[in-house]
């Protein structure tokens, strides 16, 4: 029983944390505490000045590439990358405060601030260009002007006091170094009393814009890093040491200068021999010429006499070779008609050898001609004619037949021996 009131106990304040969480309160700020009728709560102002800062950083980023890309005058190029090095980076400082309506008021009072600095420049940072950089900061002034007219119906109090600041504290310079303004208006403002539940409610959605912001100006550090660079290269010959070798360098340009003198100099006495050259190679061209013309008369006349003696030569050796020919044909002719008759008389010999042959070997084919065609008489005779007659013959008739035929066989073997 005890136990059980004990469990009773501990679930009552529990019970009152749990219903207590259930109804947390909404964020409450400076918002809430120095205009009691805005239309939104400092959670919504929080959201839409987080959405500002992009759009604030991306209009300068362009206006001032812009003017990169169309400008090579030196000092605007820097003017142009101070201007985003540090307008950017003070934008998102001055969205990192910690309350929504402080933040919203430092970046108004930047942007009218920026744009009294190139509206009322003597001499314009950007040249021909100014007016791009006025015009941006103009847009960028409308619409914190439209985020002002969602806090309350009676809210131009806001814009003179955020005016009055501006021309109060002016910018001097594009490294944008802005005096302290919560120092002067520490006094008049009156922090809202948060209890234990306001503050649990507003830390989770502080931490969430912080990452945010954070994560967004993370994006920018690369570039940041890189227009350091740029700048850096642009500033580099007003450094000592870069100065002191431009020195040298000037030093360097002098003595090019006295050696480009010399060698005008030496350009001079160069076209005057140049210029006369011209008749010194005439002269020598003519000389070189007559010469030239006698050695070829001379050659000619050398080549005439040689050609001379060697037709000469030619016509004695053409001579000679045709009575050596002439000799040479006529003895070829009598030996050849020599040659002529021996070959007449041996073929005429042959001629009656092989006639002599012929005939014997015509003799002995017709002889055996003869004896084949005689034989092959007997051959039908004997063989092929008994076959017509009747197959009964008589026996005596026979033997008579036989007889024949062997007496007619070895009377041709004897003469065939």
């Amino acid at each position: 029983m005890k136990f059980f009131v004990r469990c009773i106990g501990l679930l009552g304040p529990l019970v009152a944390i749990c219903v207590s969480c259930s109804a947390v309160p909404e964020q409450q700020g400076l918002l809430e505490a120095e205009i009691p009728d805005a239309k939104i709560s400092s959670r919504n102002l929080r959201i839409m000045v987080s959405e500002y800062v992009p759009s604030y950083a991306h209009k300068i980023e362009s206006t001032a590439d812009n003017i990169l890309a169309n400008s090579q005058d030196r000092t605007i190029r820097q003017n142009a990358l101070l201007w985003k090095i540090n307008a950017i980076s003070a934008g998102f400082g001055a969205a990192t405060r910690p309350d929504p309506l402080g933040s919203y008021f430092d970046l108004w009072v930047l942007t009218r601030q920026m744009k009294h600095l190139f509206e009322a420049a003597d001499d314009p940072q950007f040249g021909p260009w100014q007016q791009d950089a006025i015009v941006a900061c103009q847009q960028l002034d409308a619409r914190l002007i439209e985020i002002n007219q969602k806090l309350a119906s009676q809210n131009a109090f806001v814009e003179s006091f955020v005016e009055e600041t501006a021309r109060q504290h002016p910018l001097s310079n594009l490294y944008f170094d802005r005096p302290p303004l919560a120092t002067e208006n520490i006094e008049s403002i009156r922090p809202p009393k948060h209890d234990m539940l306001h503050v649990v409610a507003s830390m989770q959605d502080d931490v969430k814009e912080m990452q945010r912001l954070s994560a967004l100006y993370a994006e920018y550090l690369p570039k940041q890093a890189r227009w350091q660079a740029e700048l850096l290269a642009l500033s580099m010959h007003t450094m000592p040491a870069v100065e002191s070798t431009l020195a040298d360098l000037a030093v360097a340009a002098d003595a090019m200068h006295h050696m480009a003198a010399s060698a005008a100099e030496m350009q001079e006495s160069l076209d005057h021999q140049l210029a006369a050259m011209p008749l010194l190679l005439d002269s020598q061209r003519q000389l070189a010429t007559g010469d030239l013309e006698e050695m070829q008369a001379l050659t000619l006349a050398q080549l005439r006499a040689e050609r001379e003696a060697v037709m000469l030569a030619v016509h004695q050796e053409q001579e000679a070779v045709r009575a050596w020919v002439e000799a040479t044909a006529a003895s070829s002719a009598d030996r050849a008609d020599v040659i002529t008759e021996k070959r007449v008389v041996q073929s005429a010999g042959e001629a009656e050898r092989l006639l002599d042959r012929a005939a014997v070997y015509g003799a002995a084919l017709f002889a055996a001609t003869g004896v084949l065609g005689f034989l092959f008489f007997l051959w039908y005779r004997v063989v092929r004619r008994p076959r017509r007659q009747p197959r009964e013959v008589e026996p005596h008739r026979t033997e008579e037949i036989n007889f024949a035929f062997d007496h007619e066989r070895r009377g041709n073997r004897r003469r065939a021996a």
